[in-house]
Order: structure tokens, then C-alpha cells, then sequence
């Protein structure tokens, strides 16, 4: 018996050798790098919807990156769809590239358009290089050069403020205006 307990106990101390050997060690997790993006999204679609569970907003775009210590999310080519009075698309606003912050403060740049898609005012589209809309007043403003586009007149300013659901869009400074006669 006795040469027996030796076999085992040597067995088993090669057997505890090779598992210590062949032990499986685990990479260090490295820290997250906080100015670097939590997370990438491609070909983002997303619905918010009120209180009441109606659509609020629509927001497409081709690339998202969220940065969580900001609180911010990056947009490569968004395009976000309003809908305002009982569910109807009024607005369609799309740039070349947007932040979000807070997920209420909405920042286009490059190539900014609004467009009324309803057609129901006198404001049918306006351009201009940089836009901020708060999602939650539904306010618009912009400090740059805008140009307002209506079915008879065109408007170039310096500023913009508007109150989509209120329907008030004003231009701020050096406004120039050109109004069509035409008649039908």
C-alpha cells in the first residue's frame, strides 16, 4: 500500500506542476481612455416619443459616437425629422454633422437646411452653417449668416431665433430681403 500512496502522491504532484505550467493567465483589463468614444454605432435610426406616447422626433445619421464622461454623441450626417400638431412631419433639419448634449441640446454644422415639409407657412426652407435646437422648447437659433426661403421672397441674415411649435422664425441682424410679384 505504501508504494501505492507514493505513486499517487507523485501523480499528483506532477499533475498540480502541469496545471500551475499550462495555467491559463488573464491579460490586465487596460482602462478605458475617457476622451475616446464608449461606443460607435453605423446607419443609426432612432424614434423618441412624448410623454403621452407620441412620436416627437425621428433622428437618422450615418455615424454615431457617444462620449459618455461629456455626455455628448457625435453625429456624422444627421437628419432628424420634427413632428408637430398631431403627429404631422413639419421639419426636416439635416447637416453635415451634429452633437447632441445632454440629450436635449442639438448642434448642426456645415451645410445645416430646415425644411417645412408641411408647406403650410410662408418659410418653405433655410440654409446656414451652423444651428442649435433645443429639443425640449423647440427653439432654433443660429450667430451665422441665414438665408430664408419662402415661395415668393427670399431673406438673408446675420442670426436667427424660432419657435417651431409657436411657428416664429425671425432674422436677427443686416437683413436683406427679395420679394417676387409674380402672378399666377
Amino acid at each position: 500500500m505504501k508504494k501505492l500512496n507514493i505513486w499517487l502522491s507523485v501523480l499528483f504532484m506532477v499533475s498540480l506542476g502541469a496545471w500551475q505550467f499550462f495555467k491559463h493567465t488573464e491579460a490586465p483589463i487596460a482602462e478605458r481612455d475617457p476622451s475616446e468614444a464608449y461606443f460607435i454605432a453605423n446607419e443609426v435610426k432612432g424614434a423618441v416619443f412624448t410623454q403621452a406616447g407620441k412620436i416627437d422626433y425621428r433622428l437618422f445619421a450615418t455615424q454615431m459616437h457617444y462620449y459618455q464622461q461629456d455626455l455628448k454623441t457625435v453625429f456624422a450626417k444627421p437628419v432628424l425629422l420634427l413632428f408637430r400638431n398631431e403627429d404631422q412631419t413639419q421639419w426636416q433639419i439635416t447637416g453635415d454633422d451634429g452633437i447632441l448634449f445632454d440629450q436635449h441640446t442639438f448642434e448642426l454644422n456645415n451645410n445645416v437646411t430646415i425644411t417645412n415639409l408641411t408647406h403650410d407657412q410662408h418659410i418653405n426652407l433655410i440654409t446656414t452653417d451652423k444651428l442649435t435646437l433645443d429639443l425640449i422648447k423647440n427653439e432654433i437659433h443660429s450667430d451665422d449668416l441665414v438665408t430664408l426661403y419662402g415661395e415668393q421672397m427670399q431673406q438673408t441674415g446675420t442670426g436667427l431665433f424660432g419657435q417651431l411649435s409657436g411657428k416664429t422664425i425671425s432674422l436677427l441682424n443686416q437683413v436683406t430681403a427679395t420679394y417676387l410679384n409674380e402672378k399666377p
